[in-house]
């Protein structure tokens, strides 16, 4: 569980903090390196591998609109983790766990069994990340505070859509959400920066993680 979700969601959160930082230079180096890290992302997970992709194209998208400058190690970041998730998705052993799950039934129905599937978990496990959201948000919009530039709208999306990418799968695993949850955590996390000061949140941040560290012992022996 810990190598396949928690560091693979790892290498996943490196690949878009440093796409959304913009603080690399546009050199061949950056360029070879964001390509590779890409691959590396996209070869993680199904539905997480795919929801960074829908992250970074989503960004990109934006930035086009806006007229940004987009970076050549952005586009190669993203070209990368297409051909790492398309690697991923060809890899002989899907086809071969796809055999085992063998659902004997009309594909209208399974597949709306899968998609109710998937919007149950959505509630059962993102709902209440989803009510915090949107609670800062009514905050945000009720201070009048500025969305530019914001990403929060792009990692909630994500994560949704991380959970009905798993619509194609023939079974969805509990542990499967993780990316999905660490998505709607980074949007909430967004939109709280902006009413809170940065300073702050880290002591939030800090202090959360010290004491979940704590207990999680018996989980790290």
């Amino acid at each position: 569980g810990s190598c396949n979700y928690l560091w693979m969601t790892t290498i996943i959160m490196t690949l878009i903090y440093l796409f959304r930082k913009e603080s690399l230079k546009d050199n061949v180096l950056n360029i070879i390196l964001m390509f590779i890290l890409g691959i590396l992302a996209g070869w993680t997970n199904e539905n997480t591998g795919f929801g960074s992709i829908t992250i970074l194209a989503l960004i990109l998208i934006t930035k086009k609109l806006k007229k940004e400058n987009i970076y050549k190690y952005q586009i190669s970041g993203l070209i990368g983790n297409i051909i790492g998730f398309i690697i991923m998705i060809a890899a002989p052993g899907n086809y071969v766990r796809n055999s085992v799950y063998v659902q004997e039934t009309n594909i209208i129905v399974k597949y709306l069994r899968h998609i109710f599937d998937c919007t149950t978990g959505l509630y059962t496990y993102l709902m209440p990340l989803i009510i915090i959201g949107i609670c800062i948000l009514a905050i945000v919009l009720y201070k009048k505070e500025s969305l530019k530039n914001n990403h929060f709208w792009i990692f909630a999306f994500a994560s949704i859509i991380t959970i009905y990418a798993m619509i194609m799968a023939p079974y969805f695993p509990e542990r499967a959400y993780f990316g999905a949850i660490i998505f709607m955590i980074t949007a909430c996390m967004s939109l709280l920066q902006i009413i809170i000061d940065e300073r702050l949140i880290k002591y939030i941040v800090v202090t959360i993680l010290s004491i979940l560290s704590l207990y999680f012992i018996k989980d790290y022996a």
